[in-house]
Parts: structure tokens; sequence; C-alpha cells
């Protein structure tokens, strides 16, 4: 709730569709998935659930990882806006994602990472994103100012760390993309 200043929960997951559509799917991000109906996506740091309750109407599976253990209230959130259950959230006390190497079509984070307190724990989400990525996919890092984090999104720093497409992206839609 800290970042979110919608005045309800409604407008909150509104809010969620709106960014998922303008920041996270993206025309970079489209170009790339042209079927989303028929892929698999990631959410790194899912919070309350507003920005995967978009993703799983475009997806045809949504996972989303997070540290904290409110994955039952969440899917309860979910569930009460639609009942399809198309999605899984996980609850990780560890760098570990537990889904299958190249399960995955996307992989995205919203204003998230930006917040991991070391670079060796985006080092291990972006090991763990390369692992989880079928041939071809994309991961999506969305940051509030990406100026501030330069050094760990250099090309030298990505280099041999991500195989696939990395999409970086900051307000108003400027994009780095590192293969």
């Amino acid at each position: 709730q800290w970042f979110n200043n919608s005045a309800s929960a409604e407008q909150s997951f509104v809010r969620g569709v709106w960014y998922f559509g303008f920041y996270i799917m993206s025309p970079a991000g489209c170009e790339y998935l042209k079927k989303p109906e028929e892929k698999f996506c990631l959410d790194i740091g899912y919070g309350g659930g507003r920005l995967l309750n978009a993703a799983r109407m475009s997806f045809k599976h949504a996972y989303g990882v997070d540290v904290h253990p409110f994955q039952e209230t969440v899917t309860a959130k979910l569930l009460e806006r639609s009942p399809i259950r198309n999605f899984t959230l996980f609850h990780l006390d560890s760098s570990r994602i537990p889904l299958d190497d190249g399960s995955l079509d996307y992989v995205y984070s919203f204003i998230v990472i930006q917040h991991f307190y070391s670079l060796r724990i985006l080092q291990d989400y972006l090991k763990e994103a390369s692992r989880l990525l079928k041939p071809g996919g994309l991961v999506n890092l969305y940051f509030a100012d990406t100026a501030k984090y330069k050094p760990m999104l250099s090309r030298d720093y990505l280099r041999g760390v991500v195989k696939g497409i990395i999409q970086l992206s900051q307000p108003p839609d400027a994009v780095t993309a590192y293969n």
C-alpha cells in the first residue's frame, strides 16, 4: 500500500490494469509475445496482486513470487475478481523459484527490484529468470529511475547473467534491451 495512492482496492486493481498495459505489455513486449493467451508469465514481487490480476487476463497462466507470506489473502482477493484460477502464487524465502527450467515466456517486475538491498539478490533473480525462460523469452524490469541503478544494469553486469532479452523500462517509456 505504501506505493499505491488508490482510494480503494477497486481503484488499485483498475490502476493495475493500466500499469500492466502501459508499462509491462509495452509495444516492445507485444513484439515478443504475439499470442500471450498461449504463454506463461511470472510477476516478481506481486504484492497485492493488482498487476498479476491483469496478467492472468492476458496469459494462459500467471505465476507470482513475493517475500511476504500473504499469498492466501491475495489469492482470495484475485478469486473475488474472477473465479478463473489460472494463477499460482509463491512465497519465497530464497531466490529459487519452484518452476521447471524453460517453463516461462515472460518474466516481469514493476517497481520492485529497485528495492532489493543487495546486488546479489538482483543477480540471483536474473539467474532464475534466465533458468526459467524458454528460448526467445523476455524479461521486463520496470524501474522508477533507471539512472539511479545504472551500475547494476550495465551491459557488462548483465552479460552472461541472463539468456534472452531483457527490457529495462522507466517513465515515459524509455526502453533499453540487452541480448
